[in-house]
């Protein structure tokens, strides 16, 4: 905790229990109950109030890279800021290390531990004045808040190219897997490179899905394969279109394709079997090829008695 500094020692309890209006000092979030959480609190009155450090090896200096101080640490908690009964602060935010070297989304320059550096953090716009936060000594606009420094890092093989945060505070964004953007997510996963963000249910989709209505196991894909990119598709259980970058399911025994969440979902879609209109494709879940095939010829047929000559790009064109 070398930058802290309460005039009491601070002591470790790592079977707190949580109570309405406990906040942890450092990052500001709820210490709810009723979870069980590792703090620091305040031995209180073990000490007389006068009583304070003043090691050196509690004052850290940061500079920018134009030799100016940054505000220093350590973070002095004085009497008038919080009464030292309900002082309480993560462990994980009281041992946050003063600098970081490897941070994988900044890895070309070391990271400092701060106070009151900036305004919002560059990963999550989330406010950081009046915040411990972490800088970059030589990217002066680098700003990081405790919740991206200390959120998990992931993999995903639907996005190898960068590892993913895992955001816990609600969003709302547009889901690359299953493109809803309506939706407030609770929990989701975040690439701090590129665009690409997720729902974490989407995250935890199935590699291998048993549906209720087609008789073999389908796939997850991470978007249509080359061979499908020539045509339009449409989800064989809800007939909307299959966007060429959006997650779906399919079968490997038969051109059976869907989007993700109807393929999770347990509505029967047979409850909704009709045939398109005459410019379209008959859009309902085909077993296997041979089912295909007989709905390729109908259309056909259809196609000739209403004297439509005129050639499709859907997806038997």
């Amino acid at each position: 905790m070398a930058f802290i500094k309460h005039r009491h020692p601070l002591i470790l309890n790592e079977k707190y229990h949580g109570a309405e209006g406990d906040v942890c000092y450092i990052c500001k979030e709820a210490i709810p109950s009723p979870l069980i959480h590792s703090v620091y609190t305040c031995s209180g009155s073990s000490l007389s109030d006068s009583t304070s450090s003043d090691d050196d090896d509690f004052v850290v200096k940061t500079y920018s890279a134009m030799g100016k101080p940054y505000p220093e640490l350590p973070l002095e908690i004085k009497r008038n800021d919080v009464d030292c009964p309900k002082l309480l602060i993560h462990r994980s935010c009281a041992e946050l290390p003063l600098t970081i070297t490897d941070y994988p989304m900044h890895q070309n320059h070391t990271i400092v531990l701060n106070h009151e550096v900036g305004n919002k953090c560059s990963m999550c716009d989330e406010g950081t004045r009046g915040k411990i936060s972490y800088n970059c000594r030589d990217c002066l606009n680098f700003i990081l808040c405790i919740k991206c420094v200390t959120s998990p890092r992931v993999h995903h093989p639907g996005h190898i190219q960068h590892q993913l945060t895992v955001v816990h505070h609600p969003a709302s964004f547009l889901c690359y897997a299953c493109q809803d953007d309506k939706h407030l997510a609770s929990a989701s996963c975040k690439c701090n490179l590129c665009p690409f963000w997720i729902h974490m249910k989407c995250a935890l989709l199935p590699s291998l899905l048993k549906y209720k209505f087609h008789r073999h196991p389908l796939l997850l894909s991470y978007s249509l394969s080359e061979l499908y990119l020539r045509f339009r598709h449409y989800c064989s259980i809800c007939h909307a279109i299959l966007s060429p970058t959006q997650w779906l399911y399919h079968c490997a025994n038969c051109r059976f394709l869907a989007h993700v969440t109807c393929a999770m979902s347990t509505k029967d879609p047979f409850k909704r079997l009709r045939l398109s209109s005459f410019d379209e494709e008959p859009c309902y879940p085909a077993p296997d090829e041979s089912s295909l095939h007989f709905m390729q010829q109908l259309s056909v047929q259809r196609r000739i008695n209403d004297g439509d000559e005129e050639g499709s790009d859907g997806l038997f064109s």
